[in-house]
């Protein structure tokens, strides 16, 4: 629980007791004889009451907030929750009547914890997901807290930035159980191959799934890197978490080249492994795995021994975010080159669907969900804490820093500085504290990219590629705020048999039996309910 504190000011109090008591007599007593000396100490007795109120201890309330923690602390830098930046937030929200204070959460356990924190009774007063299921279970099962006041009476910058579409989805039977972070960059995952291995083996850059089975082929048979059979892996980071079959979607592209049908009425009411194409695409990995095209130890090397491989020059080729090789400090890119000095990658599109497209997935203009426990004392606090995030001046600190220190304004967009400096001072930590946007603030595409080649400086270019492509074609999420019930029920359960199928899948000497059997696991869980509820919701909702 949360205490309340006072704020320790002058002796007013004390002042205006003895100014009041000053006038005489008092009571019943007789009247003054001078009545311009009782109209005076009236007004003296006024005065200082008011002054009293004016000087009235200010009530702080204590809200705890939840921060990733990504173990990514540069030196020199502080603690993940004792820095320049989260002491700068406590000292401006002191001003606001609120003392913050973070709750620190491993990002690879965010969800887990979240569970527990929940179920235990002690979760901070803000805590968020990016799934929104989750977010509609904790919701409908009476878990989180009603909002909707407390936007109204203190959010109106906040209202502001986010607008309707994006505070809407956060609206559950009509209370406002979530303010949910609006994202400016939805790019999502692009594909990177190795340009100097292509050049010295005179191969193109594959624009097709074909033609890329081929280099990878060809990578294996002649080994560029000159690291032998044993360590270089043609295909490589697939996925980031071997364990977790939603982690799949690092293919998504891939996976989306295999569909026969993409259409707005399929992508809502049909999930991926149920879709027709699914098939050949597990068939295409388990080949892929066959082969040896893909390391044969995916399933138990670890999130970070994949990007070591890719760093000491021993992957051909990889999906990724479209960020990932050139973002944070040392970047991905900039380590593999210090490792191997003439390596040079190049994003690449090369999952083309048989009606001709590339097809990518791409992110909601949604972030996290942020909501509050039901338990929470301190909603005011909350909506407090987010609006302030929503002053112009505090969107352009958390976005840029500080003006002249961190960057300086060119032709209207904001320029760092030093973007070296800025990414192990500022940038490491920043985006896990700016909890209402994903990303910087709108700016024109003309802007962001302006601002995306001096941040991502020596990779600007490789950057604005690598965010053109993975815009290129990206299908958007659909949006829906009304519960499926099968889905709520069920999908716990099924989550797990993917978990369990999607390696066997990959890796089954008899493919065909393993995916009969992961198919009747997903049925005997309400696969075809879940479809049949989702159709039925299109069909009242969607539909045109």
């Amino acid at each position: 629980m949360m205490k309340k504190t006072k704020m320790v000011v002058s002796l007013v109090t004390l002042t205006a007791f003895l100014t009041a008591c000053s006038g005489g007599g008092g009571g019943a007593s007789a009247p003054s004889k001078d009545s311009g000396s009782a109209a005076s100490s009236t007004g003296q007795t006024q005065n200082a009451n008011a002054n009293a109120t004016a000087n009235k201890p200010q009530e702080i309330e204590d809200l705890t907030v939840e921060l990733f923690d990504r173990n990514n602390t540069p030196e020199g830098q502080g603690t993940l929750k004792d820095n320049q930046w989260t002491k700068w937030i406590q000292q401006e929200m002191l001003k606001e009547g609120v003392r913050v204070n973070f709750v620190t959460v491993p990002r690879s356990q965010e969800e887990d914890k979240l569970n527990v924190m929940l179920a235990a009774g002690n979760a901070p007063d803000i805590v968020f997901t990016y799934n929104r299921l989750l977010f509609t279970k904790y919701a409908l099962s009476g878990g989180l807290a009603d909002l909707t006041d407390s936007l109204n009476k203190y959010g109106a910058d906040l209202k502001k930035v986010l607008g309707d579409p994006v505070l809407a989805a956060g609206v559950i039977d009509g209370k406002q159980y979530a303010i949910p972070a609006r994202r400016t960059n939805t790019n999502h995952y692009g594909a990177f191959i190795r340009q100097d291995w292509l050049d010295k083996l005179g191969l193109s850059v594959p624009t097709t799934t074909d033609q890329l089975v081929e280099v990878l082929k060809t990578f294996k048979a002649k080994d560029p890197a000159g690291v032998g059979a044993n360590k270089l892996t043609p295909w490589g980071r697939i996925p980031q978490d071997p364990k977790k079959f939603s982690t799949e979607f690092m293919l998504y592209d891939l996976m989306t080249s295999f569909f026969k049908d993409n259409s707005v009425k399929t992508r809502f009411t049909t999930p991926e492994p149920a879709r027709e194409g699914f098939k050949e695409f597990m068939q295409f990995m388990n080949t892929l795995y066959k082969n040896g095209l893909i390391s044969k130890e995916f399933a138990t090397t670890d999130d970070t021994v994949q990007l070591q491989n890719i760093n000491k020059g021993e992957v051909g080729f990889f999906t990724e975010g479209a960020w990932v090789p050139y973002n944070n400090v040392p970047s991905l890119y900039s380590t593999l080159q210090k490792n191997v000095p003439d390596a040079k990658l190049t994003p690449i599109e090369a999952f083309k669907n048989a009606d001709g497209h590339y097809y990518k997935t791409n992110y909601a203009p949604l972030g996290l969900y942020l909501f509050t426990p039901k338990t929470s004392k301190h909603k005011d606090a909350v909506v407090k804490y987010l609006n302030w995030m929503a002053k112009p001046d505090v969107v352009k600190t958390m976005a840029f820093g500080i003006e002249g220190k961190n960057y300086k304004m060119d032709n209207g967009v904001p320029t760092p500085i030093n973007a070296d400096e800025n990414n192990k001072t500022m940038n490491w930590i920043m985006p896990d504290l700016k909890l209402i946007f994903n990303g910087v603030p709108p700016m024109s595409q003309a802007e962001v990219d302006a601002l995306l080649k001096l941040t991502a400086a020596p990779y600007g270019d490789f950057a604005v590629k690598s965010n053109q492509i993975a815009a290129k074609e990206a299908v958007p999420d659909i949006l829906y705020n009304e519960p499926i019930d099968a889905e709520l029920k069920n999908n716990p359960q099924i989550v797990k048999i993917e978990q369990e199928y999607w390696i066997k899948m990959v890796t089954a000497d008899d493919f065909n039996a393993a995916y009969n059997q992961f198919q009747n696991e997903l049925k005997s869980r309400g696969m075809d309910q879940i479809i049949k509820e989702k159709t039925d919701l299109y069909n009242k909702t969607f539909k045109q």
